[in-house]
């Protein structure tokens, strides 16, 4: 019959029939016994577009920009999550634990270090998170970077923020739409960034 999913193009057009690949499915953590190390292991699940609709008008073509609805083809409702990522099997999405990003922080009281958890919203995706370090405060009028190990209210920084889930994000210059996040902390939204690189 087909899984019903609701969304918003964020980039590239999608017709009807066409074979795309919900991402992350099936994310697991594979162990290497000789070495005591472990990758992430992703397997993206193929689905088939059935029907599109566009604000609620049946349609054969949607591009980018477009609130859409599709029912999809190899795929059940209970395999699906909120911020799942629907991509060309040509241009797979990133999808990672680790990565650093440009961080502007807009209201804490207190000092942001390695260990600090809160709550990443990115897209539809919300995960629990921790700032793994401090990299380096940016002077927001010179752009100088100075190494440090923790960051306050009004400043600007990169960290490394490590996620126990894997999720989709981009890096911001290679896709906006999935590189921008906020960061809450205690129902407040507590600092805005970008994703620079994923690392993991």
């Amino acid at each position: 019959m087909g899984t019903l999913i609701i969304g918003k193009m964020e980039s590239g057009v999608v017709v009807k029939g066409q074979n795309l690949v919900l991402m992350p499915n099936k994310v697991g953590l594979l162990g290497f016994c000789s070495v005591n190390l472990q990758s992430l292991i992703i397997l993206q699940q193929p689905v088939q577009v059935i029907q599109i609709w566009s604000d609620d008008v049946e349609t054969d073509r949607v591009v980018s920009g477009d609130n859409v609805k599709f029912k999809l083809k190899g795929i059940e409702e209970n395999e699906i999550q909120s911020g799942f990522i629907i991509c060309s099997p040509d241009a797979l999405c990133k999808v990672g634990r680790v990565f650093d990003a440009e961080v502007v922080i807009l209201e804490h009281k207190s000092i942001i270090a390695s260990g600090y958890t809160c709550v990443l919203h990115i897209q539809s995706a919300v995960e629990e998170v921790s700032v793994k370090m401090v990299i380096c405060t940016i002077d927001k009028k010179t752009g100088e970077k100075k190494k440090s190990r923790f960051v306050r209210q009004d400043e600007k920084c990169i960290m490394r923020i490590e996620s126990t889930e894997a999720f989709c994000l981009e890096p911001f210059k290679e896709l906006p739409q999935l590189g921008r996040f906020t960061l809450r902390d205690e129902g407040r939204t507590i600092a805005i960034g970008k994703v620079l690189k994923v690392v993991e």
